[in-house]
């Protein structure tokens, strides 16, 4: 090699070019002939003292050439006047929408890279430099060129009337070739269950998360809940936790065009949080993807799972034990269906504390009067509806109709713990989420509690013998 050197410097009008698909940074081959790259990266390190003196190294593809080398290599015919037309598009939502998108979007600097880029959006070239680029096997260029000309492939297929530039979201990882690509050439094989549950379903699977919501929620519209779906995924394709990962109003950015308006964006990726099985639940993270389940989504579907007379008794017995302390001045009467079930006799000497249940009797926060069941029992007895002749030995507990609802949502939620600590079950956890489901059922038990005395708030007590009327009193607790 130093031969070679010596002599292509000594001969006039000759060069010796050589390349090496080697990263700048640590000089390491990442690519199929990276064995060999190395051997020669070796070879000619110990020829350095002769080829440094010669040699210029040249960098083919600096950062503000990237997108002219795609447009070049993708594209036979770009409409540079009609592109002008649909960046000033761009810009008008942006404008419009300053407040809510992220900085870039008010950028000069964003205005001519869109142009100058075109088709390609400003933040396509930003995710697949800053984040894709950053994974040990992504061949920068080449890898580029690869997974857009699969992605240009996808779109001058469908025709997608949205697609004005081609955004992040239009990498499209429910495309085989571009699922390949990405779980297979890039080794981000860990997330293909992330992929399947929420963003993308292969053929013949049941619906991912974002897909549901599309159908859902926005028939006929652009699948916004699947461009919130695919750009979070792949903002979240980088090396290292703090680069991945995507803020809000980025995202909005992101996918917002001339026809998609960030307030669509944003109930579409609220929707979105609410449901997504892997998208990582923490407080205070960004918008990313886990490779496991996250714990909120867990616990809901473990809850929804809960058969409603198993909630119902839980609820019926926790009721009871709430409510019959020790010194309880009072003789319960529990969930009397009619007259019949609350005694009209001195018993044990204290007065009966009649407890409606939930689902029978309900009263709004101001009642415009007293309910006709409460009357009744209060005034009658038996079967046969006779007059009742302790009509001041009771008083009446009854809940909220506005936090019935809440009690038994409590109650599913404690449910649905207590299903995730069995053994088949939480073995399959983190052990970080282990310790969180136990410490979630040792408090549920407490926010059970409370909901229920914050339901039952509303007491009925008779002060009006001789008209025979109970009169109502809201407490806070019971």
């Amino acid at each position: 090699m130093q031969a070679l050197l010596k002599a292509v410097s000594a001969t006039p009008q000759v060069s010796l070019v050589f390349t090496l698909a080697v990263r700048s940074d640590d000089k390491k081959a990442t690519d199929a002939y990276r064995e060999e790259q190395q051997i020669a990266m070796a070879a000619f390190e110990e020829a350095e003292s002769v080829a440094g003196r010669k040699s210029t190294q040249l960098n083919p593809t600096e950062e503000d050439e990237t997108a002219s080398v795609l447009r070049r290599r993708l594209f036979q015919r770009i409409d540079d006047n009609a592109a002008t037309d649909i960046v000033e598009a761009y810009r008008g939502v942006w404008k419009r929408n300053a407040e809510t998108l992220s900085s870039e979007a008010g950028q000069k600097e964003t205005w001519q890279q869109f142009q100058a880029g075109y088709p390609l959006h400003p933040e396509t070239l930003a995710v697949l430099t800053e984040k894709t680029s950053s994974l040990a096997n992504f061949q920068r260029t080449r890898g580029m060129l690869r997974l857009l000309a699969r992605t240009v492939h996808d779109l001058w297929q469908k025709q997608p009337s949205d697609a004005l530039a081609i955004h992040p979201h239009h990498i499209d990882p429910g495309v085989e070739a571009i699922r390949d690509e990405i779980t297979t050439r890039l080794n981000q094989g860990a997330y293909t269950p992330a992929l399947k549950a929420d963003v993308a379903a292969v053929p013949g699977a049941s619906p991912a998360t974002a897909q549901e919501i599309d159908a859902k929620e926005y028939p006929g519209q652009p699948p916004v809940a699947s461009y919130v779906a695919r750009t979070v995924f792949m903002h979240t394709l980088a090396f290292g936790e703090a680069a991945k990962g995507i803020a809000d109003d980025r995202l909005r950015y992101s996918v917002c065009s001339p026809v998609i308006e960030p307030a669509f964006v944003e109930s579409a990726r609220r929707l979105f949080v609410e449901q997504s099985l892997h998208l990582d639940d923490r407080p205070g993270a960004v918008l990313r993807f886990m490779v496991e389940p996250n714990l909120t989504q867990l616990i809901r579907k473990a809850a929804d799972e809960v058969d409603r007379a198993d909630i119902r008794a839980v609820l019926q017995e926790r009721i009871r034990d709430l409510f019959a302390g020790q010194g309880q001045p009072f003789e319960p009467a529990w969930f009397p269906a009619g007259p019949y079930e609350i005694p009209d006799e001195i018993g044990d000497g204290r007065p009966y504390l009649v407890l409606l249940h939930y689902d029978a009797a309900s009263v709004s926060a101001e009642p415009t009067g007293l309910p006709s069941d409460i009357v009744t029992m209060a005034t009658r007895k038996g079967s046969d509806n006779q007059l009742r002749k302790l009509q001041n030995n009771f008083v009446f507990v009854v809940a909220d109709q506005d936090r019935v609802k809440r009690i038994k949502q409590n109650v599913r939620r404690r449910l649905g713990l207590q299903r995730l600590q069995e053994a088949d079950r939480i073995r399959d956890l983190a052990d970080y989420q282990q310790e969180q489901v136990k410490e979630e059922y040792r408090k549920s038990d407490t926010i059970v509690s409370v909901a229920i005395a914050q339901c039952y708030r509303h007491l009925f007590y008779p002060s009006n013998i001789a008209g025979r009327r109970p009169r109502r009193r809201s407490w806070l607790t019971p």
